[in-house]
Order: structure tokens, then C-alpha cells, then sequence
């Protein structure tokens, strides 16, 4: 039964049935010539897995036996159905170094290890490109966080990935592009992308992401969702105070969205200075002022904030 296998393919073309559709031909020998022949595998089917992985069935060069290119046991391999009855009980060579998709990694000698005595598969190769698949998106949420909108997603695995076009709509039908967030490229490792919407817009802001493959392929996510109602300013905190110094500390959150400004205003209500404010520490110039109690207003769009600070005699 072991003789009947030595006329087993050493070229087959098959066509990927994926996202993107290619043909392709894989020229295949292994050590000892029990890969020889010519065949033409046709029609492979998925397996159903996740992610899905393309089983190729064809006939032997010597016409007798079925044999098949599958993704089992953890591994890719090559099988023998010696009996005809669909079974496909001989290994024949087997590859466990890749856990590529849908159909098995382009990969020379050493990678596909022989099994059944055929000595090592020591070409695995072809023309043609591999499918492009869609990158498989498992999450993908948007939620507000302080005048801001954060937005987070994940990937289970990613193949040719770019990466990401953030877009953002009023309406969801208009799409303005917002930023860019670079992929992994080919990974089968789970990923986390996340991105900061600092301006958006009063009501409701929808978003989608644009995945994007370095082919030119583009797939757009589902669309999500935030509703902002009122802004609500940072909170501004002031040190020291009292103050007996010539300069006041300002410190607002760091995602403090701007632009915003401070005003300090005499104890008779005179405006005496405007200052522009960011997140993180600002400094205040005191200098020339009297004791007395000023008025700092913090101002963020037609929002507005009143502290109080007490300035000593110095």
C-alpha cells in the first residue's frame, strides 16, 4: 500500500476561495521522489474552522488515491486515503510551524516534515499570491470620557493588514477620515487598537474604521455610536492658595480638551489679564498685584468657571 503512493503529486494548481480570489500553483518534492507527478487540484472548500482554512482534495498522479491538503490536528497536512473510503488515514507529511489561512504557508525545506518514510518535503513553493483575507474584527466600542470620545477595538488575527482609517460622520452617512492607526500586518496573534477623538462634535458622533491591506483592499467595520450632551469643563485646580508669591500654579487634567483660557479679575471686578491654558501645569504671572481676593474664570468654548484665590501681602 506504501508503493502506491509514489506517484504522489509534485504540481497542483488550485484556486483560493476567500475574499479575494487568486490562482495559484505550488510545486511540491520531497527527499525521495515520492512526490513526482502532475495534478490539477480544483474547487477547495472551507473547513469551517475560525478563522476558516481551505481543504484541497485530488487524485494521485497514478489515478488510485485520494489525497488531500488539510488543516487537522493543529497542523497542516498532507493525507493519503488508501481504501478509497474517504477516510484519509495515511499521513504523509506534515507542518505544524505555520497556522497560516485559508491555504497552507509558502514555505521551503525543512518546514513540511515527512511522516510515512517519503523523506523530508523539501519544496513547497509557488506562483501566484495567497489570498488577501479580511482582517477579523471581534470588537469594536466608542465611549465618552471627559469632552472626549475613546475609541477601542480588537483583532483576532490580521493578514496583509495596513492598518486602520478612523472616520467619523454627524449623520451616518457623510464620513470625514480623522486619523490613521498602523495594523500588524500577518499576525494570528490577538491585537488592541485604541484611539482618542479629543474635538468631537455636539450630539451625536458616529464612527467606522476602514480596514485597509497594503494591496489597495479596503473593508469597513460596523458603524458606533456616542451621544454628547452639555461640555463639561475640566476641573481647574489652583496652588498655592493663599498665595504670597509672584506666580500662581494652574493644573488642569492632561486630556483637557482645548483651546481654553483663564481671566483674573481684581477684587473690584477689573479684568486684568487673559492667559490661553492647556492640560497639564500652567503658570500664572502675579507680579505688581496687591493683596486681596482675585477671581480666576476658566473658559472652554461659551462654558465657564469662577475660583477664588487669595493673594497675601508680600
Amino acid at each position: 500500500m506504501i508503493q502506491s503512493l509514489l506517484s504522489i503529486t509534485s504540481i497542483f494548481a488550485f484556486v483560493i476561495m476567500s475574499a479575494s480570489v487568486y490562482g495559484q500553483t505550488i510545486n511540491a518534492e520531497d527527499a525521495t521522489g515520492c512526490i513526482h507527478a502532475s495534478d490539477v487540484i480544483s474547487n477547495p472548500v472551507s473547513d469551517g474552522g475560525s478563522p476558516a482554512r481551505n481543504i484541497y482534495a485530488f487524485i494521485a498522479g497514478d489515478g488510485n488515491n485520494p489525497l488531500r491538503v488539510i488543516w487537522a490536528n493543529g497542523q497542516w497536512e498532507i493525507q493519503g486515503d488508501l481504501d478509497a473510503n474517504g477516510s484519509y488515514e495515511e499521513l504523509i507529511h506534515r507542518n505544524s510551524t505555520f497556522a497560516s489561512a485559508p491555504n497552507p504557508p509558502m514555505l521551503g525545506s525543512g518546514v513540511w516534515i515527512d511522516v510515512l518514510g517519503c523523506g523530508d518535503l523539501i519544496k513547497f513553493e509557488g506562483t501566484g499570491t495567497q489570498s488577501v483575507l479580511p482582517v477579523e474584527l471581534v470588537k469594536f466600542d466608542a465611549k465618552p470620557k471627559t469632552g472626549t470620545v475613546e475609541l477601542s477595538w480588537q483583532t483576532a488575527s490580521e493578514l496583509n493588514n495596513q492598518g486602520f482609517q478612523v472616520e467619523r460622520s454627524t449623520d451616518g452617512m457623510r464620513w470625514v477620515e480623522i486619523s490613521f492607526v498602523a495594523g500588524h500586518g500577518t499576525t494570528n496573534v490577538q491585537q488592541h487598537y485604541s484611539f482618542l477623538d479629543k474635538k468631537p462634535l455636539p450630539g451625536i458622533n458616529y464612527y467606522r474604521l476602514r480596514q485597509m491591506d497594503f494591496d489597495g483592499g479596503d473593508e469597513f467595520s460596523k458603524i458606533v455610536s456616542v451621544k454628547l450632551g452639555k461640555a463639561e469643563l475640566p476641573a481647574l485646580e489652583v496652588f498655592p492658595n493663599p498665595v504670597n508669591g509672584d506666580e500662581l500654579s494652574l493644573h488642569l487634567p492632561d486630556d483637557a480638551v482645548e483651546p481654553m483660557y483663564v481671566q483674573l479679575f481684581s477684587p473690584l471686578g477689573q479684568l486684568i489679564r487673559t492667559v490661553a491654558v492647556n492640560g497639564g501645569i500652567n503658570t500664572l504671572d502675579l507680579s505688581g498685584l496687591s493683596a486681596g481676593v482675585y477671581c480666576l474664570q476658566l473658559t472652554q468654548g461659551k462654558e465657564n468657571t469662577v475660583t477664588k484665590v487669595l493673594l497675601e501681602g508680600r
